[in-house]
């Protein structure tokens, strides 16, 4: 897919060419240059028609699937996990105003048994990040085409419930919710025991 990029830099259309190419390497190398993790880049030829993606949005929906070290390389030089981006996903067809964190159940929904595990990682590696499951244009800031600023926030935000349901991602989103609890238990244990440690080897000092 070529971007065509409006009031943005050279820097940030290759950080997020690189992401829809799964480049690690050119991804960590432009994030070190300050390439911004926030970027909105407009797609396609013309403003009418364009589609607002940010590097996360492009991460999640690449081709080749998503990156988990590009994901966190991402999320650990700032990228905004609750960022509302309209028609944010080029690939899909779903809802263009969908959180980072419902777009990262869906794929876990899609996936194959094998696949599960690399979603399971990406959807926690967002919570750790507090992505918010219901991030919506009325509780998050919105960056990109102003079109819709007229429809009805509650509306939309008491839609992603029954979204779950009509997608029969429900159980799948509460299965990687308890995935994402013990994963964060184990690190708040992980985290005391390295604090219990330390005392102890000042007191022995």
């Amino acid at each position: 897919m070529a971007f065509q990029l409006f009031g943005g830099t050279q820097r940030n259309e290759e950080l997020m060419v690189n992401v829809l190419k799964g480049d690690r390497q050119e991804v960590d190398r432009l994030l070190k240059r300050k390439a911004d993790p926030n970027c909105v880049i407009k797609t396609k030829q013309s403003w009418s028609t364009a589609q607002s993606i940010t590097p996360l949005y492009t991460a999640l929906l690449a081709p080749k699937g998503p990156d988990l070290h590009i994901i966190q390389a991402l999320l650990d030089n700032g990228a905004n996990p609750n960022t509302i981006i309209k028609d944010a996903s080029p690939y899909t067809t779903t809802d263009p105003y969908q959180s980072l964190l419902l777009v990262a159940v869906i794929n876990a929904a899609r996936s194959s048994e094998e696949s599960r595990l690399l979603h399971t990682n990406v959807y926690c590696a967002l919570r750790f990040a507090n992505a918010d499951m219901y991030c919506t244009p009325s509780k998050h800031h919105y960056k990109g085409d102003m079109s819709f600023a007229n429809m009805d926030y509650m509306e939309w935000d008491m839609s992603i419930d029954s979204y779950l349901d009509k997608q029969n991602v429900r159980t799948v989103w509460e299965d990687l919710e308890q995935t994402f609890e013990s994963a964060r238990q184990k690190k708040v244990l992980e985290e005391n025991l390295g604090e219990t440690q330390h005392t102890v080897r000042r007191l022995k000092i």
